[in-house]
């Protein structure tokens, strides 16, 4: 990366070069050029003298009268006077065509002069052991922190947005860039690359007191960015050992009121609920954040919140019951919703679906099949699910309002779904590109209810 880095410096400095040598080597050889008229002039002169003797022998000779030879003399100077005036005889511009040819020898040096002082200037002005004044020590910084590899995660294995991973780099070294590069900064404090990558760099090595003072210069540049907003709220909230402080409070609130969709503060909402023993609120939180649309594994983790804040709440309703369950530890390291309309009076309402399999497919009887119901625009989660194998096909099923995964999250509280059905290659509900899956149009649940069919021909990945 570095090598390539002055590769291309190089190349630079040798086109800025060209700019100024060239110029300079053109006007040297029109200098040289300015000797060509004052050869001519004598050449002119030669000629004139030549002829002018030839033109006395051939009076003296009888072979021209006095008349002829006036004439002939006349228009010999005339000539030479056209030439004079043009400034090809004069002598004070042989004298000045001579001192602009050794003006021009003298100027040849200065192109190979400046060849070597400009990039020797650019070095000493750029570079860090020089002037300091560009950003060659801050290239070089950047290229060796970004391959320090993938971001290695919190002390309980990664935290939100920022991937796990160990660094190729010894530790030492990356922690001295680093420091390094938060020097430059302070008398750089706009270079915003360099402070989001130094903040990166701070989340990276679990420094979070340090990341959240880097996010909040950043915050302070652009206050209306919601995406820095919650990357600060997420680093003090990390920084404060996972507790809701004063100033963690602060930052979330401020991140919801510029994203209400932000997933991350509202999983961390739900997980202070939690520790405070409000179980009502923190279900109220995970819920939301389902309902803006979490996805794949962090999805599926919040699932197991609700699922069991539902049943434990219901329990507590009922008997003393046992204490609250646990949630799951992974929902302490990801970390963002409005809740879904309230159910209306189609609290009965259904879909039935007709499976079928295309003859050409070849899938493994065993395979688990399953046929969902989703809301067109809203979570992704399903609001209905039925499963069966592949050897049950062709078969027609029901969704109802029944079957729905959460309270809140039923057919009942969308108007407009989508329709599925896929064999899953993997054995479970997430989608894989080798599955086979048919999806229906936008099904309007206000209207007559009528007979889906669904075959199944493609894969997800030829869709």
């Amino acid at each position: 990366m570095i090598s390539s880095f002055w590769m291309f410096a190089g190349l630079l400095c040798l086109l800025a070069t060209g700019f100024i040598v060239v110029p300079f080597w053109l006007a040297g050889r029109k200098a040289a050029g300015s000797l060509q008229p004052a050869a001519r002039a004598a050449l002119n002169v030669a000629i004139f003298e030549e002829r002018s003797t030839e033109l006395q022998a051939n009076l003296d000779n009888g072979e021209l009268t006095q008349a002829e030879y006036d004439q002939l003399r006349l228009e010999l100077e005339r000539n030479l006077l056209d030439d004079a005036a043009a400034g090809t005889l004069d002598g004070s511009s042989e004298t000045s065509a001579t001192a602009d040819a050794g003006a021009g020898m003298a100027g040849s040096r200065l192109p190979l002069v400046l060849a070597v002082v400009v990039p020797l200037l650019a070095i000493v002005a750029y570079s860090d052991f020089g002037l300091a004044w560009g950003a060659i020590a801050d290239v070089e910084l950047a290229a060796e922190l970004r391959a320090a590899g993938t971001t290695r995660g919190g002390a309980s294995g990664g935290t939100a947005g920022v991937p796990a991973g160990p660094s190729p780099h010894d530790q030492t070294g990356v922690d001295a860039s680093v420091a390094k590069l938060a020097e430059r900064l302070q008398s750089q404090p706009e270079n915003d690359e360099g402070w989001f990558l130094l903040s990166q760099s701070y989340m990276r090595m679990e420094a979070f007191e340090e990341a959240a003072g880097a996010f909040q210069h950043l915050s302070g540049r652009y206050p209306q960015d919601a995406g820095l907003a919650s990357w600060y709220a997420e680093a003090v909230f990390l920084a404060d050992d996972r507790q809701i402080t004063p100033r963690v409070a602060a930052a979330i609130d401020r991140t919801l009121a510029l994203n209400p969709a932000d997933i991350s503060m509202m999983e961390i909402k739900a997980m202070a609920a939690f520790q405070s023993n409000d179980m009502t609120a923190a279900l109220d939180w995970f819920r939301r954040a389902l309902a803006a649309g979490a996805e794949g594994e962090r999805a599926d983790l919040i699932l197991q919140a609700v699922n069991r804040l539902e049943t434990d709440l219901g329990l507590a309703l009922t008997s003393a019951g046992p204490a609250i369950s646990a949630i799951p530890p992974a929902l302490a390291d990801i970390s963002r919703a409005p809740a879904a309309k309230p159910a209306a009076s189609a609290s009965q309402r259904s879909l039935q679906v007709l499976v079928r399999l295309d003859p050409a497919v070849q899938a493994d009887p065993a395979a688990r099949v399953f046929v969902f119901a989703r809301a067109m625009q809203g979570p992704p989660m399903p609001l209905a699910v039925q499963q069966m194998t592949v050897a049950d096909l062709p078969r027609q099923v029901t969704l109802d309002e029944s079957m729905a995964m959460m309270a809140g999250m039923g057919l009942a509280n969308f108007d407009q779904v989508q329709v599925g059905v896929r064999i899953s290659s993997s054995g479970i509900a997430n989608v894989s590109p080798d599955d086979y899956q048919a999806l229906s149009g936008a099904i309007d649940l206000t209207a007559k209810a009528t007979l889906i069919e669904l075959t199944l021909v493609n894969k997800v990945k030829d869709q």
